[in-house]
């Protein structure tokens, strides 16, 4: 891949290949660290554009756009209910995907297979503190 760089501190024009492995050297003030930020700045922006995304990924930008439909629902019902034009307004997305999480695994179980959690009185109850249980939380029984 070429790259062009002019007017960028005390270069005024440059052109290098970069290659598996791209030396740039030269004398003092010659503009090579302005290169090197340039070029890092470039391929840095160029490789998280240019990269497919896995089908997990998408999953979980699924998923993340279903919670910020229903943050926008509950929005319009406060807004609604307690007829408060300014409920959530302030309130501000922040999106986080954990990988490679090295939390030890344990199978989620229930109680009873009937149990709904829809009261207050018949709430779920995770005793493991330690463990994320996502299954378990939502609902689903393995």
């Amino acid at each position: 891949m070429k790259i062009k760089i002019q007017n960028l501190g005390v270069l005024k024009q440059a052109e290098f290949t970069v290659a598996d492995m791209t030396i740039i050297c030269g004398g003092n003030n010659t503009g090579k660290t302005y290169a090197t930020y340039a070029l890092f700045g470039f391929l840095s922006t160029w490789k998280m554009k240019g990269r497919k995304k896995t089908s997990k990924e998408k999953e979980i930008i699924q998923q993340l756009k279903g919670a910020k439909c229903f943050v926008d629902y509950c929005q319009a019902i406060g807004k609604l209910f307690w007829e408060k034009q300014s409920f959530l307004d302030d309130y501000e997305y922040r999106f986080v995907s954990f990988k490679d999480i090295k939390i030890s695994k344990k199978p989620t179980q229930s109680k009873s297979k009937d149990d709904i959690h829809d009261t207050p009185e018949n709430m779920l109850k995770i005793n493991s503190p330690d463990y994320v249980q996502f299954n378990q939380l939502i609902g689903h029984q393995k």
